[in-house]
């Protein structure tokens, strides 16, 4: 990696990102010890939460701008209100070489994706496709006419392959192995609190 901005919002939030120690991450987390990180709305029809209050600001931030935006990643954890929030958002910068108020916000929420569908298969290895599934996508336009498809052949990847010729991710190991780790420190950190003695 070059740079990661690591966002993370949950309960006691701000936590977790002092167990990081690898150059150029900088991290901000919604809420410190002993804090809740809370929702910001329900829907009612289904009885849950649709989005997370730190969540939803960063959002709100985040609609404002556009690709050419000068904001910088100080605008953005300026932005920061605790009293909307609800618990106390924080910042970890000191293993992130570039001053704040230098980096564009579109540095890491910039990407544009471009996709585009093939009628080709693409094969990743002999043993990790199935045969093409082929079928005829009709979208049905405004006023009723037909509208041709976007593609027409679709290639599935057997997930359930037990080849060992792809590995997994690094991102992934590490994210499992973060979380482990987020565990573990809960779970210390659950031992060594007074109610922890009551039970």
């Amino acid at each position: 990696y070059h740079e990661i901005l690591f966002m993370i919002d949950t309960c006691q939030a701000n936590t977790m990102y002092g167990q990081i120690y690898s150059p150029n991450i900088l991290a901000t987390g919604s809420s410190e010890l002993g804090e809740n990180s809370y929702s910001h709305h329900m829907d009612s029809d289904i009885g849950v939460a649709v989005i997370d209050r730190y969540t939803y600001y960063n959002l709100e931030f985040l609609e404002k701008i556009d690709m050419q935006s000068k904001s910088t990643l100080q605008d953005l954890f300026n932005s920061y209100d605790p009293m909307l929030i609800h618990s106390t958002p924080g910042v970890r910068s000191d293993l992130f070489r570039r001053p704040l108020d230098k980096v564009l916000v579109t540095d890491f929420f910039g990407s544009v994706q471009n996709v585009e569908l093939t009628g080709q298969k693409y094969n990743l290895s002999n043993s990790d496709t199935i045969p093409s599934s082929t079928f005829n996508e009709t979208r049905i336009g405004e006023n009723g006419e037909n509208k041709k498809p976007t593609s027409r052949n679709f290639h599935l990847v057997n997930v359930n392959s037990r080849s060992t010729t792809s590995p997994l991710p690094q991102f992934l190991i590490v994210s499992t192995l973060f979380g482990l780790l987020i565990r573990w420190q809960n779970l210390m950190v659950n031992l060594t609190t007074p109610a922890a003695y009551a039970l």
